[in-house]
C-alpha cells in the first residue's frame, strides 16, 4: 500500500513540475520554407500536414 501512494504522490510531483517549468517554444521564421511535395499520394499527405502544422503553429509561409 505505501508502495503504491508513494508511486502516485511521484508521479503527480513529477507532472507538476514538468507543468511548472516547461515553457513554449518559440521560433522565428527566416523567409519563406519550401517543402518538397513528391507524387506519391502519401508523401502529398505528409506535404500537406507539414505545410498546415508551420503555417498554423509557427505562422511561417510555405512553399511546395
Amino acid at each position: 500500500m505505501k508502495n503504491i501512494l508513494f508511486a502516485t504522490l511521484t508521479i503527480i510531483g513529477l507532472l507538476f513540475a514538468s507543468l511548472l517549468f516547461a515553457g513554449p517554444a518559440f521560433a522565428k521564421c527566416k523567409g519563406t520554407t519550401d517543402i518538397a511535395e513528391l507524387n506519391w499520394e502519401s508523401a502529398q499527405v505528409s506535404a500537406e500536414v507539414l505545410k498546415f502544422i508551420i503555417e498554423a503553429g509557427y505562422g511561417c509561409d510555405v512553399n511546395l
